[in-house]
């Protein structure tokens, strides 16, 4: 199984769905950077930093809705044309009740996990924040995987987590591809940083511009974590399972 050529294919037979995915992230980002924009333009980090703080928090607790909102309509209408006609669900409703929820838990626990890091750098507290970069990076390379199996077992039920990450445990060579553009994903996104620029206008439209690899390479993970669990389903059933809890 060439897990990448999959992937590829399926990402190029489903060009509509793939673009109103990434359309739809890059609208939610956008608006998120514009309220961090207002929030640094009207209170200023270093004249008002309790209140700066404050509307950074509510930026990205919004994103964090937003985007969770937007991976569940938009990743169930990709991954029902990539598994047609096994993989199913009944629109938009039916997306954010099965799959929202479980999308919001991984947001918000990444973006908890870089709230205290930052909060971790301001104490000056570096070792600690160094070591929880490696945790978010790692994080942030399995959240993907984990939410695409998810959403292919159907719903989040938590008495039948184990047997939805059974895929990621049973093919785990495969699933070892899309972990690792995961990591590769995630070092290109803080790569971006040294490019950023004293302009907030400018960082603006750079950051928006530099947000389209990065969601090509997450719809290429969620393509080949979705073939994953296809070829997973079409395997016989086996008993020993090393994520099985």
């Amino acid at each position: 199984m060439n897990l990448p050529a999959e992937a590829l294919k399926d990402l190029r037979q489903s060009m509509g769905a793939v673009l109103r995915y990434m359309i739809a992230v890059m609208l939610a980002v956008f608006s998120c950077r514009l309220l961090l924009f207002a929030a640094q333009h009207r209170f200023p980090e270093e004249t008002y930093p309790q209140l700066f703080a404050m509307t950074r928090l509510l930026a990205f607790l919004y994103l964090a809705f937003a985007a969770s909102a937007v991976q569940a309509v938009c990743l169930a209408m990709l991954g029902a044309e990539i598994d047609r006609p096994l993989w199913k669900y009944k629109g938009m409703s039916d997306a954010l009740q099965r799959f929202f929820v479980p999308w919001l838990i991984i947001n918000l626990f990444l973006i908890t996990l870089v709230d205290i890091q930052s909060r971790l750098l301001a104490a000056d507290m570096t070792d600690v924040a160094v070591l929880l970069e490696f945790v978010i990076l790692m994080t942030h390379a399995a959240a993907m995987p984990v939410a695409a199996c998810i959403m292919h077992w159907g719903a989040l039920e938590w008495g039948e987590l184990g047997e939805a990450l059974r895929p990621l445990g049973r093919l785990f060579s495969l699933a070892l591809l899309p972990f690792a553009v995961g990591i590769i994903q995630y070092l290109m996104s803080s790569a971006r940083a040294l490019g950023a620029s004293d302009n907030m206008l400018i960082d603006l439209v750079y950051f928006s511009v530099t947000d389209v690899p990065l969601l090509l390479l997450e719809v290429f993970i969620f393509a080949m974590v979705w073939r994953i669990c296809m070829h997973h389903r079409s395997l016989p059933p086996v008993d020993d399972n090393p994520l099985d809890f």
